[in-house]
Parts: C-alpha cells; structure tokens; sequence
C-alpha cells in the first residue's frame, strides 16, 4: 500500500504548537481514515487544538486513526515514515483488520489493537528520534 502524508503548513517544524501560558506543546499526530484507502492512503499531519484531553468524536469511535508523533518532528521526518517499510506494514494490517459495527448506540470502529499499539510505538519512537537528530 502506497502512504501519501498531507502537511498543514511549510514551517520547518509543522506540528509543533504551544498555547501561551502552556508549558508543554500540543500533541501531534497522524489521522488516517480506513474507509478512504482505495488507491494508497492519505494521512494528515496535525496538532490538536485542544487543551486537555477532548477528541472528536471520529477519533474517540475509533472511526479514524489518530497515530501520536512528536510535536518536535520536522518535515523531513514526517516525509520519511512514508519510506519506512514497518510504518507501512504495520498501517497495513492495522486497515485490513479495520471494521465498523454498531454496539448499540453507534457506529464504532473495530481493529486489532497489538497492532494499532506496536504502529503507534513505532511512529512516536522514530519521530522522536529523528525530532532529536535535527
């Protein structure tokens, strides 16, 4: 499967956002949409907006996948997980054990959650690095 990662910005730093009056940056991460996967898949880099802890409802349903990396990676780094042979078989898998059923009040998104775990250690630790060696 062929991964394209949309950057919002040209800044050299492109997720990374600190509130004023915080001491920490925002959380930065990689949402992706299972359903929208036909021809290669598309994720979006970004920050949340929120203070605290508040997803939308997408995410919290599990209906999109929000893979955390580290505020602090640059351009670069985002780019190269696009090259990296685990990223993409791990995201893979993650989209073809991916299903939507309803539990009773609403539709939820259903995956295997070793390997959503092992894709999100495997993103931040590379991110994080590479975050490091800028």
């Amino acid at each position: 499967m062929k991964i394209k990662i949309v950057i919002p910005n040209r800044r050299k730093k492109p997720v990374l956002f600190q509130y004023q009056g915080q001491c920490l940056p925002q959380p930065a991460y990689l949402e992706l949409d299972p359903t929208k996967c036909t021809n290669g898949l598309i994720c979006h880099a970004d920050y949340s907006g929120e203070i605290g802890n508040a997803v939308p409802m997408s995410a919290w349903h599990n209906r999109v996948f929000r893979i955390p990396v580290s505020p602090q990676v640059s351009r670069r780094g985002l780019k190269a997980l696009e090259k990296d042979a685990k990223f993409i078989t791990l995201v893979d898998h993650l989209v073809d054990s991916w299903e939507e059923v309803w539990n009773g009040n609403n539709y939820v998104g259903r995956f295997n959650y070793d390997v959503h775990d092992a894709l999100c250690w495997h993103a931040w630790r590379t991110t994080n690095e590479e975050s490091w060696d800028d």
